[in-house]
């Protein structure tokens, strides 16, 4: 197994902040699990408040809730929101931003992890949006996580449509009640019409919204190179995207350690590129477990992307 090249590393949080002169307009986020100290520093983010969120104060954190009403909504697994002791009284404010997804685990979860905000510049009304999509939830951990930044493009003639991003989000709003903030339909029109900026390097992009009726992985053409990321593998998994390549060339497969050396075999091993993180004990912890609502097993995803 080898170790990743160093790829540039960014706070989650500062996609969330909008830049100088705009404001947050419109915003969902969709997470499986969720502590609330990470939801509060998200919103002191959104409102602009601070460059270091969780260092916002009390009253930056109530003029965030005063700002943010009515326009932003989190969505996570039911069961899966980690209240900690001896909070403050004003966070009960945060059932008005944090919702649950109703879904038992025992059948299906709900594990997308992304992120569409619509922003507005109060000096002459223009809009752009931003999205983010990565596998990371939003809990008090420094776990390294994939994420792909998504910043629409300027240029109207270039750039790339994600029609798929709209699905998401009316996957997202399913789960929140009429009195929560939602995208119109006319926002979600205009979503449907953005053309988002390839990030260096990519000449194509493409979005898909799952919601359990299809598979995660559907066979693709075959590929000049593949990279799959995900924290946990199976042995099957890695076979399968074996077979997405042309002939001669392997798969990249980015995992945690103890994964890759439990499911892989000599032979898979030989077959794909294996890439781990070798985190330093002072990079971060495994993620800290949500608050518990019961016993339940996880299930097949519903609305990844």
């Amino acid at each position: 197994m080898a170790e990743n090249p160093r790829w540039p590393v960014h706070s989650l949080l500062a996609q969330f902040r909008p830049e100088p002169g705009w404001e947050l307009d419109r915003g969902c986020f969709a997470a499986y699990s969720a502590d609330v100290r990470v939801v509060t520093a998200a919103l002191l983010a959104l409102a602009g408040h601070a460059i270091e969120p969780e260092l916002g104060s009390r009253v930056q954190l109530i003029q965030a809730f005063r700002k943010l009403r009515g326009r932003v909504a989190f969505v996570v697994q039911r069961g899966r929101i980690h209240w900690p002791r001896n909070l403050p009284k004003v966070a009960a404010l945060l059932d008005r931003f944090l919702f649950e997804a109703d879904c038992d685990e025992r059948e299906r979860s709900w594990h997308p992890k992304f992120a569409l905000m619509r922003w507005r510049r109060p000096d002459d009304g223009a809009i752009t949006w931003r999205g983010w999509l990565g596998s990371r939830n939003l809990t008090r951990d420094l776990s390294r996580d994939a994420s792909l930044l998504l910043v629409q493009e300027a240029d109207t003639a270039s750039g790339h449509v994600l029609e798929d991003l709209v699905a998401a989000a009316k996957g997202l709003q399913s789960h929140l009640p009429a009195n929560a903030s939602r995208f119109s339909a006319q926002e979600l029109e205009a979503l449907a019409a953005v053309r988002w900026a390839a990030p260096k390097g990519a000449s194509a992009m493409q979005v898909h919204w799952l919601d359990g009726s299809r598979k995660a992985f559907p066979t693709p053409e075959l590929q000049r190179r593949v990279i799959v990321v995900s924290p946990f593998v199976d042995a099957k998994s890695i076979e399968n995207a074996c077979g997405w390549l042309r002939d001669g060339k392997k798969p990249v497969i980015v995992a945690a350690e103890p994964e890759l050396a439990r499911e892989c075999t000599a032979e898979l091993a030989d077959a794909a590129e294996l890439c781990t993180f070798v985190a330093s004990p002072e990079e971060g912890l495994p993620y800290e477990p949500a608050q518990s609502h019961g016993n339940v097993d996880a299930g097949d995803a519903e609305g990844e992307l």
